[in-house]
């Protein structure tokens, strides 16, 4: 797979929506997906109001259903960057379940990141929570992909996130008091004044 040319695609969406005189947000966000068959299909984040709500259509959502609309489902590579600094991202639970069950060999596919292709299985334990899709994904609408309550999906995720969290901060008392206070309760990751 050609990942600088799917990192000039998104670049270009990024341009293009700055030129284009869009508000983007720190939530904004590109998608572009390579399909088994090596084409190239792109999304970004939309709003739309569903039951009286302003929901955030996610950019994968997106990049799926014009997938779906060119007959294909399998993903070679996905790539998720931020409109406002072009930096990628993961994707959210959902929008991996999303892809898992979109098409069997979809789980071999890759998450694209800054440094290295991320194999889905890597992330597989945030996609295993209670499913909220349909049985037939290949029949999904654009509200029912991403307007599902997400709470649903947190679950197993969230616990593994927060559990990997804990361990770190445990790392912490391996440290000296003054270390600790010279570093802060993040270990360093914000600087105190």
């Amino acid at each position: 797979m050609d990942y600088d040319m799917m990192f000039r695609k998104a670049q270009e969406m990024t341009m293009y929506r700055q030129q284009n005189g869009s508000f983007i947000s720190p939530e904004d966000t590109i998608c572009v997906i390579a399909s088994e068959n090596g084409r190239i299909f792109t999304g970004m984040n939309r709003y739309e109001e569903i039951n009286g709500q302003m929901v955030n259509i996610h950019a994968e959502a997106e990049t799926i259903k014009s997938l779906q609309l060119a007959k294909e489902s399998g993903i070679q590579t996905v790539l998720l960057v931020s409109a406002s600094t072009g930096v990628p991202m993961l994707p959210c639970q959902h929008c991996l379940r999303s892809i898992a069950l979109l098409a069997t060999q979809n789980g071999t596919c890759e998450i694209m990141m800054h440094d290295r292709a991320v194999p889905i299985t890597e992330l597989s334990e945030f996609t295993k929570s209670q499913p909220v899709q349909p049985s037939n994904p290949a029949k999904l609408g654009n509200d029912q992909l991403h307007s599902t309550n997400l709470s649903v999906s947190v679950g197993v995720g969230s616990q593994i996130l927060k559990n990997r969290v804990s361990s770190l901060l445990e790392g912490m008392d391996d440290t000296d008091e003054e270390e600790k206070s010279r570093k802060g309760i993040l270990g360093g990751l914000f600087k105190r004044k």
